[in-house]
């Protein structure tokens, strides 16, 4: 392959910027999607050539380019001839008809790699000697780090490849295998690069710890307008973001709602869900005593808006690979009620911690990594309201968001220090 130079002024060299980034997932409705979508914003203005292969539908394959240009998407589509199936998702339960890998046959791995690796050669023919970004521990990321030995091929770690892992065993030989190939491999935090190296055959120095960023294209904080605003507010907004479903701790959360006193409230869940645990949701929400909006599934622009004109965000999942929500809250001026998630804690700048926007709920003991013991609902469940009613006891106290030494701490979360932090690795 032939490796295109660019001679600089003062005679340095250095190869040329391209960049190639794998998604087996829709590149638009998942955590891992709007990463891909915010490395892909932030590499193009670094200057560089760019292609994103990942799932799409039949019929419609150019639906979720809202941050992508057409030029750049190469989609592979599925519940098409080639690949008869409805996407794989990571999580039992996707934003969109999605298959599992549980019930995955050979016949679909193999369609499934294929369509994946022919067009990432059809891809490298465009390209001269590109750095390839493939999202999740997974099956497509062991496939092409095996087979494309010979390009720089890098992985980013999100969680939820470790959790398939340990639910999917009959994966984890071809996964270890593929993924020993892998030249570098991104984590969240730190104690997901301690997990990484427990569960794969990769070797801690081959592991850097990036965190996470928010888009600051889309988020940002509050103007001088929007806070004398959300000063008068008679009915303070409390929204959830992410997908309708059990792990997400949906269930635990409209629960907490229910213990929280009063009817001036607004509730907003942002984010869809399929089947039965979606329709559940959606059933027990509608009876809570406070006005509550189901939005369905957005972009990364309406969800910034209504996130700066809200007050509160709710995050009770019981799994994450790093809640980039939160990130995206803070930078919108918002006070958060989270899960207290490993790894997230320890990312969040000691003066937002100071301030006291932010409220870490213990979580109860879980069982197959997203499940939690019932015995212990309860009281994860009071925890979750005795954070929102403390959280609202302070709601129009908004001085934080007019001091200088809280909007660079939000600030220092931004993208752009995580892109440099991977692009030194290129």
């Amino acid at each position: 392959m032939l490796i295109r130079l660019i001679i600089m002024e003062k005679g340095l060299i250095m190869m040329a910027k391209e960049l190639i980034q794998l998604l087996g997932q829709r590149p638009a409705m998942t955590g891992s999607g709007i990463y891909l979508q915010a490395l892909y914003n932030a590499a193009s203005q670094a200057g560089y050539k760019q292609a994103i292969i990942a799932a799409a539908l039949a019929g419609s394959p150019y639906q979720d380019l809202d941050g992508i240009a057409r030029d750049d998407f190469y989609p592979v589509i599925f519940n098409s001839k080639k690949l008869p199936f409805d996407p794989f998702g990571m999580s039992d339960n996707m934003p969109y008809p999605s298959s599992q890998y549980k019930d995955m046959s050979d016949d679909q791995k193999e369609k499934f790699l294929d369509g994946y690796f022919s067009r990432l050669e059809e891809v490298l023919g465009r390209f001269d000697d590109p750095i390839i970004l493939t999202h999740h521990l997974w099956l497509l990321s062991a496939g092409v780090s095996e087979k494309f030995q010979d390009l720089k091929v890098m992985g980013i770690c999100h969680g939820t490849g470790i959790r398939q892992l340990m639910q999917n065993p009959g994966f984890a030989v071809e996964v270890k295998e593929g993924l020993s190939y892998i030249d570098q491999v991104f984590a969240l935090n730190d104690v997901q690069k301690k997990m990484i190296t427990e569960h794969y055959s990769i070797r801690p120095e081959n592991i850097k710890v990036t965190g996470l960023g928010y888009n600051s294209q889309y988020f940002s904080l509050p103007t001088e307008q929007e806070i004398l605003e959300k000063k008068g507010k008679e009915k303070p907004e409390l929204i959830y973001v992410g997908k309708l479903s059990h792990s997400k701790g949906v269930l635990s959360l409209i629960r907490a709602f229910e213990m929280v006193d009063g009817t001036n409230l607004k509730v907003t869940f942002i984010g869809s869900g399929q089947g039965a645990e979606a329709q559940e949701i959606k059933a027990k929400a509608n009876k809570l005593k406070h006005e509550v909006e189901f939005t369905g599934q957005i972009g990364q622009a309406e969800v910034a808006e209504r996130m700066r004109l809200a007050d509160l965000l709710c995050l009770p999942s019981f799994y994450e690979g790093f809640a980039l929500v939160i990130l995206e809250a803070l930078a919108s001026g918002l006070r958060v009620v989270s899960s207290d998630l490993p790894g997230v804690r320890d990312k969040i700048p000691g003066y937002i911690k100071e301030a006291g926007t932010i409220n870490f709920v213990e979580l109860p003991e879980l069982k197959d990594v997203d499940k939690p013991v019932e015995s212990d609902l309860p009281g994860y469940e009071e925890g979750l309201a005795d954070a929102i009613r403390e959280q609202l006891g302070k709601i129009k106290k908004l001085d934080f968001l007019r001091c200088l030494k809280y909007k660079e701490a939000v600030q220092s979360l931004n993208w752009k220090s995580v892109f440099e932090m991977i692009e030194a690795e290129f």
